[in-house]
């Protein structure tokens, strides 16, 4: 008799529970992974639909569906979802401007007791064949380039950086591409100099920081011709960062290095009145053994002058540099920056601040 009324029991708590699984809403998908397999970037948008059924006892809602990349746009069921009814999570991915594989997630919110849904789309993109614009965005009269902007990063005195721009004709005829005015720390060569219709080319720049004479970030402007006709148009930016290079000091060298020891690397003025001066000083000491060079000090506002500073300092020899705050157009909190360039290894670029209130 027992071992019948165990079975009863049993079957009796197994249909009981699947009965309470049932009360109130309930979200069940048909699936909730969807793969695209490949799919050409050129074939523009592709969709997946996600249909589910409310197998609860009362009206499901979807209260919102959040996407994990802007590249995925999700819409869904905005009306309650009836007992028994249907309803949808329709997610599109946009492939352009993403080749290779990809996995995205959809969340689903709702007042089920599966409050949260993760739903996933994936595949793969296969990049599309760059057209010559892709390729050559830049159109100046004809001739086009990969870019008209040359970075040079880095760069230190005694060495050269060399950057290459890929250049095509794309008119009817011959261009003569030629750089009339060339500052003396650039060298300018167009291969070929000549380049026929279709044809393409490059422009090699090579940067002399030493020639540059200068310090810290560098801009320049290259102007050429088209033919033997300038343009407005007819210009390539160039820009860098010129300081000195220990990339492959030892730790001897090193050890001998210059240092600066600051006292402070910020000036508080307090209060002052608009159109009001203030002179600030900023002491330090070279504490390295070799002597400490001030290649340059760079104030990031026309109302912060240098008034005074040593450019070499010896080891263990103390120096200042005095600057000057004018206030006048200047209102309320003060932030200026001063950029210091040294040879110093661990401080070759050193922010010094001017801060205070104007009324």
């Amino acid at each position: 008799m027992k071992t019948l009324v165990f079975p009863i029991i049993l079957s009796f708590c197994i249909l009981f529970s699947s009965f309470a699984q049932q009360l109130g809403p309930n979200i069940s998908f048909e699936k909730e992974t969807h793969s695209f397999g490949k799919i050409p970037e050129s074939q523009g948008l592709v969709s997946y639909t996600f249909n589910f059924t409310n197998t609860g006892s009362e009206p499901l809602i979807i209260q919102n569906v959040q996407a994990t990349c802007g590249c995925t746009t999700p819409e869904w069921s905005r009306e309650p979802i009836k007992p028994g009814e249907k309803g949808f999570i329709k997610a599109t991915f946009n492939p352009a401007g993403r080749p290779g594989p990809f996995e995205k997630g959809i969340s689903i919110t709702n007042n089920s007791p599966r409050n949260l849904v993760s739903l996933k789309i994936s595949g793969e993109v296969i990049g599309k064949e760059p057209t010559l614009t892709d390729l050559y965005p830049f159109d100046i009269n004809n001739l086009r380039f990969n870019t008209v902007y040359a970075s040079f990063a880095k760069l230190s005195p005694g060495k050269t950086g060399s950057r290459i721009l890929e250049v095509i004709n794309t008119g009817k005829e011959a261009l003569t591409v030629s750089f009339p005015s060339v500052p003396a720390h650039l060298k300018v060569v167009a291969k070929p100099s000549v380049l026929q219709p279709k044809q393409k080319g490059i422009i090699e720049i090579i940067y002399d920081a030493q020639k540059k004479n200068d310090w810290g970030f560098v801009t320049d402007v290259l102007t050429f011709n088209i033919n033997g006709k300038p343009d407005s148009k007819n210009r390539i930016t160039l820009s860098g960062t010129i300081e000195d290079d220990y990339s492959k000091a030892s730790p001897e060298q090193l050890a001998l290095a210059p240092k600066i020891t600051l006292d402070k690397n910020s000036s508080d003025f307090g209060k002052i009145k608009a159109g009001t001066s203030v002179e600030l000083v900023y002491n330090f000491k070279n504490t390295g053994k070799t002597n400490l060079e001030i290649h340059k000090i760079s104030p990031t506002c026309g109302c912060t002058i240098v008034k005074k500073s040593d450019k070499t300092i010896k080891p263990g020899a103390s120096s200042s540099i005095t600057t000057v705050f004018n206030s006048a157009g200047q209102k309320g909190v003060i932030n200026k920056a001063i950029t210091l360039i040294t040879n110093d290894p661990k401080n070759l670029n050193l922010i010094l601040w001017v801060r205070g209130s104007v009324e």
